[in-house]
């Protein structure tokens, strides 16, 4: 019964109407094979998104793949910013590791708004747990557990910094934490694109009525 073809991965996608299906991809993944993935689909497209867990985790050997793979591909000057607060070892201090972070994830959210692209913040989830594991399954195998509660204060001042300066994209916001629930849910209608005035949603009225 498993066998049949309508029971495939393809099978069940076609089922449900699958429209578009995005993988999770590293900044320098071959996205060549989306392409042939598409032919083989046929009724559906496979398209690549990027998860950025390499570009900010200093210091792990993913993180030191990316710095390599760039430096061949990238020129030198364009690696400035992002290769300045890191030693040769990849390792950055505590402190530095949260300017830049906040630095690349402004930059990524910038250039996401410029090309029209919706950026995904996950937050609120741990993700160093079974050292067992992440040796046999990578730092993304599906054994994360609710992490701490979000500092909103942190995650508010970066969504406004964005917007302040005209490139806050798209963004979905979701947390492993549900105490964070309700709390992202208001964001969400702090940073909407409709003019609050006065406190309340601003209605247009037509005064000749």
């Amino acid at each position: 019964m498993l066998a049949d073809d309508s029971r495939s991965t393809l099978g069940i996608m076609r089922k449900w109407n699958v429209d578009v299906l995005c993988t999770s991809d590293d900044l320098l993944s071959d996205v060549g094979v989306h392409r042939k993935a598409t032919e083989k689909a046929g009724t559906f497209r496979v398209l690549p998104s990027l998860r950025g867990d390499s570009i900010l985790s200093f210091g792990t050997e993913a993180n030191r793949r990316l710095v390599a793979g760039l430096s061949e591909t990238v020129p030198a000057d364009g690696l400035d910013s992002y290769l300045a607060g890191i030693s040769a070892d990849g390792n950055i201090a505590p402190d530095d590791k949260v300017y830049l972070s906040s630095y690349l994830l402004g930059f990524l959210a910038g250039e996401y708004a410029r090309r029209g692209w919706v950026m995904q913040l996950h937050v609120g989830a741990e993700r160093y747990t079974s050292s067992r594991l992440r040796s046999i399954a990578g730092p993304a195998g599906g054994y994360a557990t609710i992490g701490q509660c979000c500092d909103i204060r942190s995650l508010v001042d970066f969504l406004d910094g964005c917007d302040s300066n005209g490139r806050l994209p798209k963004t979905i916001i979701y947390t492993l934490n549900p105490a964070d629930n309700a709390a992202f849910a208001t964001l969400t209608g702090s940073f909407s694109e409709e003019m609050p005035r006065n406190g309340f949603l601003a209605i247009e009225r037509n005064d000749s009525d």
